[in-house]
């Protein structure tokens, strides 16, 4: 399962609350990060979404919108429910990433920057 952060269930409400679409470059100022960000929480959040069945779609003309509308109320339930444990700051992640390490040290298991990466975002 993609864990997705504070930053996803915002744009996930903008785009509910938006069905027409909203432009990426407002996406972006409302959030203050760059559009490379939005492009890239879109790609996470659209990841999150498949197993509910929802698409995010994108153009020029109309920005991103969900392409597909399945019970979006019941979807932002299932998907942020435990949102409380995603890693909202930077201590956070820290002692999350130093616990993995040590984790899989003891363990004697390889971890990858990616593995750690995924839950880190």
């Amino acid at each position: 399962m993609v864990k997705i952060n504070k930053r996803s269930r915002q744009i996930f409400n903008m785009l509910k609350n938006n069905p027409k679409g909203i432009a990426g470059s407002q996406l972006s100022q409302q959030l203050g990060v760059s559009s490379r960000t939005i492009r890239s929480d879109m790609k996470l959040l659209q990841e999150a979404l498949v197993p509910y069945g929802v698409e995010i779609a994108s153009s020029p003309s109309k920005g991103y919108r969900f392409g597909s509308f399945k019970d979006l109320n019941m979807v932002e339930h299932n998907l942020f429910q435990d949102s409380e444990n995603n890693l909202e700051n930077s201590q956070q992640r820290i002692n999350y990433i130093i616990g993995r390490l040590l984790e899989n040290t003891f363990l004697d298991v390889v971890i990858t920057q990616s593995d750690l990466r995924m839950r880190c975002l």
